[in-house]
């Protein structure tokens, strides 16, 4: 009697299960940027949502200029996802952006270079136009951060967590979704109160160290990410 056909089961590529950790270390860097430009610059540089309430309570209140740099972080954030997409997308859609991720992340690294050495002149007390260009670089390096982790799941989102919480409370009422998918949002928003916890402490405790931070993370992420790259090129190409 023929033995029944064995079910195949395919491991995990390990570049692909690289991601989640990715995922939570950028939510990480994402949470103490978001501290800092609340506490320092009076606006958020991940949260887009709030930067447009922002505006609207500013001009309620009179503040022009509050409002202008509420205004310039939205717009940053839409100049980052719009230069990042670009590159992710670079050469045409071909169901692999993930492979272009490192380059975003390089540029991510640049800008928030930029932003430390201005922060760091300063001595973590920026003011006036000071703000403003902070704000800017800031929220350019967030929306490349939100590009790429949509690249790497669609189903996460770094840099604002409402919609990593609805995508999370949308699969458990209606039982989709798999258990790892349900653990790596919930890490995500968790890494985003944790980085957020960190963030406020070093403007309290060692501030001119705290735009370093997210400079290091994104370090990390970037080498990380050319990890990921190596090995789902080599499960594409292995027999």
């Amino acid at each position: 009697m023929p033995s029944p056909p064995t079910r195949s089961r395919r491991r995990p590529n390990s570049g692909v299960l690289l991601r989640d950790p990715l995922l939570v270390a950028l939510a990480l860097a994402a949470g103490v940027v978001d501290a800092i430009s609340l506490m320092v610059l009076g606006v958020f540089t991940a949260a887009v949502t709030a930067n447009v309430v922002f505006v609207g309570i500013a001009l309620g209140d009179g503040d022009v200029h509050s409002a202008v740099r509420a205004a310039l972080a939205v717009a940053g954030f839409v100049v980052g996802v719009l230069v990042a997409t670009r590159i992710l997308r670079a050469g045409g859609d071909d169901g692999r952006p993930f492979a272009r991720a490192p380059v975003v992340l390089a540029g991510i690294a640049s800008v928030q270079l930029a932003f430390l050495l201005i922060w760091i002149a300063v001595d973590g007390r920026p003011a006036g136009a000071e703000l403003d260009v902070l704000a800017v670089a800031s929220a350019v390096a967030m929306g490349g951060q939100t590009s790429v982790a949509v690249a790497w799941r669609p189903d996460v989102a770094t840099t604002y967590v409402t919609g990593t919480l609805t995508a999370l409370i949308g699969e458990i009422v209606s039982s989709t979704g798999s258990r790892a998918a349900r653990g790596r949002q919930l890490a995500v928003i968790a890494a985003v109160a944790v980085g957020a916890t960190a963030g406020s402490l070093l403007i309290g405790n060692a501030r001119v160290l705290a735009a370093a931070l997210p400079l290091a993370i994104t370090f990390a992420v970037v080498a990380g990410g050319l990890v990921v790259r190596r090995r789902v090129a080599a499960a594409r190409t292995a027999p």
